[in-house]
C-alpha cells in the first residue's frame, strides 16, 4: 500500500510540475539589428514591465530576446507563420492592423513622430534658415527600404534615398550621400552614440524637427488574443501605478531636455497610413510638451 501510496504522489508530482511548467507564458521578441542598435532597450524593459504588471492575472511568464537579427520587414510574417517571434513593436500602420493584433496602447507617447536629422558636420548650418517644408524638397534623405518613414516623406514631397541595411544609412549621412537621415526624438541621441567612433562627424541638427502622427505599439499573432489581452491589462496596471511614467522618464527625460523642442522650428507632415491623424483620442496620448508646440495644428 505504501508503494502504491509512494507512486501516485510521485506522479501527482510531475503532472503538477508538468502544469506549472505549461502554465508559464513564453514571450519571444526580436533581438536588435546589430549590436550598436540600442532603439530597443525600451521596449523590452516596457514589455517585460507590462508582464510583470499582469502575473498575479495571467501567472508567470518568461520573456526571450531573440538570438537572430531580423531585418524588421521580415518580423510581422515571422509572427503569424513560426514560433520563433511573439510580439514586436512598431509604428502603427493600416497594414500592420490587418495582419496582426495591436495592442492599442500608444508606447512612446508621440515621442516617435518627432523626427530630428542626423547631418554632416560640414552642413551644421543647412536648417538654419529653412522657414517652410518646400525648403526641404530640393535635399534627399536618407532611410530604410519598407519603412513607413521613407513612404511619409515622399508623400509629403520629400525625396529619399533607401538603404537595405540600417547600419549603412549612418555610414551614408558621414560621406555625404545624403543629406540628412531624420530620426525619432527616442533614437537619434543614442545612435549618434553608439556610431559617433566611427563616423565621428555626424552631428544632430539643431534648428528643426519633422513632426508626423506615429504611435508606437505591440502587434502579436492574432491567433493569441490572450497575449494581447495581457499587454492591454499589464500596462494599463503599469500605467495606473506610475511605473510606465516613471520607465518612460528613466529613458527619456534627458534627451527631451537636450533636444530643446521648444526653440526648434517643426514642420507638420501628414501620415496617410495612420488612420488616427490629430483626431482628440490620439493626441491625448501625446507628451505635455508635444501637445503645447503643435497647439491646433491639424
Amino acid at each position: 500500500m505504501i508503494k502504491y501510496i509512494g507512486i501516485l504522489s510521485f506522479l501527482l508530482f510531475i503532472s503538477t510540475n508538468v502544469s506549472s511548467q505549461s502554465s508559464v507564458t513564453k514571450v519571444i521578441y526580436p533581438d536588435a539589428l546589430g549590436e550598436n542598435d540600442r532603439r530597443q532597450r525600451y521596449f523590452i524593459d516596457l514589455l517585460n514591465l507590462a508582464l510583470e504588471h499582469s502575473k498575479k492575472e495571467y501567472g508567470p511568464y518568461k520573456l526571450i530576446i531573440s538570438d537572430t537579427p531580423l531585418p524588421s520587414v521580415r518580423v510581422p510574417q515571422m509572427i503569424l507563420t513560426t514560433e520563433l517571434i511573439s510580439v514586436m513593436s512598431s509604428p502603427e500602420t493600416d497594414t500592420l492592423n490587418n495582419k496582426l493584433l495591436k495592442v492599442p496602447i500608444p508606447l512612446l507617447m508621440g515621442v516617435q513622430g518627432l523626427r530630428l536629422s542626423l547631418i554632416h558636420e560640414d552642413n551644421k548650418n543647412l536648417f538654419k534658415n529653412t522657414n517652410e517644408l518646400a525648403s526641404l524638397e530640393p535635399l534627399i534623405f536618407g532611410q530604410g527600404i519598407g519603412w513607413v518613414d521613407t513612404k511619409i516623406l515622399v508623400d509629403n514631397g520629400l525625396k529619399v534615398q533607401t538603404a537595405a541595411i540600417y547600419d549603412s544609412l549612418f555610414g551614408m549621412v558621414s560621406q555625404k550621400r545624403v543629406h540628412a537621415f531624420p530620426r525619432g526624438l527616442n533614437e537619434i541621441y543614442q545612435e549618434l552614440e553608439a556610431w559617433g567612433e566611427q563616423y565621428p562627424n555626424l552631428y544632430v541638427d539643431p534648428h528643426i524637427a519633422l513632426y508626423y502622427p506615429l504611435p508606437v505599439n505591440f502587434y502579436v499573432n492574432p491567433a493569441d488574443p490572450a497575449l494581447k489581452d495581457r499587454l492591454v491589462l499589464g500596462l494599463n496596471n503599469a500605467k495606473d501605478s506610475g511605473d510606465f511614467d516613471q520607465l518612460f522618464n528613466q529613458h527619456f527625460a534627458d534627451i527631451l531636455e537636450k533636444a530643446n523642442i521648444e526653440k526648434r522650428r517643426i514642420f507638420i507632415l501628414k501620415n496617410q497610413y495612420n488612420p488616427s491623424q490629430f483626431a482628440p483620442q490620439f493626441r491625448r496620448h501625446l507628451l505635455p510638451a508635444l501637445q503645447n508646440v503643435l497647439g491646433d495644428a491639424n
